[in-house]
């Protein structure tokens, strides 16, 4: 006689048994060791951060930010008057402390901030800052729009290139990147020297080199059109990186090193950081509130601060277990992605403001809710915690809901979507006889249903009758479980 179960229904129902039987031998004896998580705040301008002066001008750009010699952050800012603003931050809020410079060009790529005794030029044009640095004895390393460079005021260096960034490290090193060229000089008893990175199948003559700096071991790192590389300060030899060793985007425009060796590079599109070989992007709205990075400085606990046309993000490190990650997400769900024991979309009115949240319905409210009951069922079985087992089963009744939801002479049928049937959005404007013809031109196999939301027989709720069988995977999954 043959099994009444299909070969996939066997495979969800031994994937559930391993689940709730042997998964829990399998984790219990697990340690959960923290390990290190970025979050991030963000200071936008307007919002969070002062969007005009005491004399009301506007602030447009955050030029530059540094760390002062004291740990305190500081940042230039500049307004629509092209004037440069210090801002310094006192650990709660951002204020625009006093002027620096009086009418340079609108959005000069760094500033001089590293310490508040600095100023962003020396009170003309001629000499306005491209690019600066401090060194570790306190220094000033910088580079004029006139493609001169000056240490401790003095010039060291001159080119008729465009000067793309500067870096000096504690063994006297300076390095200088060129729209041509990496230049490099190991002491103040060296001439200046064009290097040309080389190691496996690459040989550069870098152009473009828009980052360049000294991480804590003393070793160069830079940026340019090719990619980006490291310079080993003992030997000599370098290490590569493009797209194929990991590189996210190599359009680059500042650097900065943090206090264990980790490198902080600034790109046209977000903030890149290497550490131990390993490349983290971090861009678009989740981490920066503009893409296009000014400038970034890394204080003494190797918090990032990275500055922005549009404001200033904060990236830090937090130690987390799993389980802590685990219930950190978790709040979020019950917060914000609950809607009648559903796990669905919620859409925020204001950006970045979680408490503009409204309740959204999506196509597939059924199988996220499955998943997110399944990891509650297993998350139980595993640990025995009954508020997991109590979202265990709402998410259950809300999924059986969309089976109860359908009339009688349709079991066994799964409805897409529940909602009230005083929802706040219309839902079958969208899906009429124009709307289906013009999706059927493109697709001939798209059904030609009308209405799609229908009334339930209680008349309490709309249903959507187009189900999926992604969905129903979903389901069964859960159920299993």
């Amino acid at each position: 006689m043959p099994s009444p179960y299909s070969p996939k229904t066997l495979s969800w129902s031994a994937l559930a048994a391993f689940a709730c039987l042997g998964g829990v031998a399998a984790f219990s004896g697990d340690i959960d060791q923290p390990f290190l998580q970025d979050v991030q705040d963000e200071f936008v301008i307007g919002e969070t951060f002062p969007d005009r002066t005491s004399e009301s001008e506007h602030v447009e750009n955050i030029a530059a930010i540094g760390v002062t010699d004291t740990g305190d952050v500081v940042a230039a800012v500049t307004t629509h008057l092209t004037n440069v603003l210090l801002a310094e931050y006192d650990g709660e809020r951002w204020t625009l402390a006093r002027r620096l410079l009086d009418n340079v060009t609108k959005t000069p790529t760094h500033g001089a901030t590293a310490q508040k005794s600095w100023r962003v030029g020396h009170g003309d044009t001629d000499s306005l800052y491209v690019a600066a640095a401090l060194t570790p004895d306190g220094k000033q390393l910088v580079a004029t729009e006139k493609g001169a460079v000056y240490f401790d005021k003095q010039s060291i260096f001159t080119t008729q290139e465009r000067i793309g960034s500067v870096a000096a490290n504690a063994s006297g090193a300076i390095a200088i990147g060129t729209a041509e060229a990496l230049w490099f000089r190991a002491d103040a008893s060296a001439e200046f020297a064009r290097l040309y990175p080389h190691a496996g199948d690459y040989s550069w003559a870098p152009r473009n080199v828009g980052a360049v700096t000294f991480e804590s071991g003393g070793n160069l790192w830079f940026g340019s059109d090719q990619g980006a590389g490291m310079r080993d300060v003992a030997t000599g030899d370098w290490v590569l990186y493009t797209g194929a060793e990991g590189l996210p985007y190599n359009r680059f425009t500042c650097a900065a090193a943090g206090p264990n060796g980790e490198v902080w590079f600034g790109t046209e599109r977000g903030a890149l950081r290497i550490e131990n070989g390993k490349w983290a992007y971090r861009a678009s709205l989740r981490w920066l509130p503009d893409d296009h990075v000014n400038d970034v400085a890394v204080d003494r606990d190797g918090t990032a601060w990275i500055a922005t046309p549009k404001g200033i993000s904060r990236i830090k490190r937090r130690a987390m277990t799993l389980a802590e990650k685990e219930e950190y997400f978790q709040e979020q769900v019950e917060t914000r992605h609950n809607r009648d024991g559903f796990t669905t979309d919620w859409q925020l009115t204001k950006r970045g403001d979680v408490s503009t949240a409204v309740p959204k319905i999506t196509d597939n409210d059924g199988e996220y809710t499955s998943m997110y009951g399944s990891a509650m069922a297993l998350k139980f079985a595993v640990t025995g915690d009954a508020k997991a087992k109590k979202l265990a089963v709402r998410s259950f009744e809300a999924c059986k809901s969309l089976s109860d939801v359908v009339p009688d002479t349709m079991e066994g049928f799964v409805a897409r979507v529940k909602i009230p049937i005083d929802w706040h959005e219309p839902v079958n404007e969208q899906y009429g006889p124009e709307y289906n013809a013009a999706y059927r031109a493109d697709d001939p196999f798209w059904k030609l249903i009308t209405p799609r939301f229908v009334k339930s027989e209680d008349g309490k709720y709309l249903w959507k009758n187009d189900t999926s069988s992604d969905e129903l995977s979903g389901h069964y999954f859960f159920y299993g479980i």
